[in-house]
């Protein structure tokens, strides 16, 4: 699995966002004050109005995310096969059993037809 993490391509842009979103946070709760009493619909609509901001300052500092994935085919091995004569075995099967070279002879010739 890759390692994910989020970098931040304009971090002379933190100082700056993090001032505008104190200053607007605080017009938010000021606009939506009620001195007789706040009802829980103001304050979720402050609250989403808050989320709003929050999501446009996070996209002013221009994040990034950066990760590695592995290549495609990146770990095949390639597998060769000598069958020329000097690398031949012969091994003896007692009691007629077919011969180890014979039974991946037999492998080989299933996998690549």
């Amino acid at each position: 699995m890759s390692e994910i993490s989020l970098l931040i391509g304009a971090p002379e842009w933190g100082g700056p966002a993090a001032a505008i979103a104190a200053g607007l946070l605080l017009l938010i709760l000021w606009a939506y004050r009620d001195p007789g009493g706040a009802s829980r619909w103001r304050w979720l609509a402050a609250g989403l109005k808050a989320v709003g901001l929050a999501t446009l300052l996070f996209c002013l500092v221009e994040p990034l995310r950066s990760g590695e994935r592995p290549r495609p085919k990146a770990n095949l091995v390639p597998l060769l096969v000598d069958e020329s004569r000097s690398m031949a075995i012969e091994d003896a099967a007692p009691g007629g059993r077919p011969q180890a070279t014979d039974a991946l002879r037999q492998r080989l010739a299933a996998t690549t037809a």
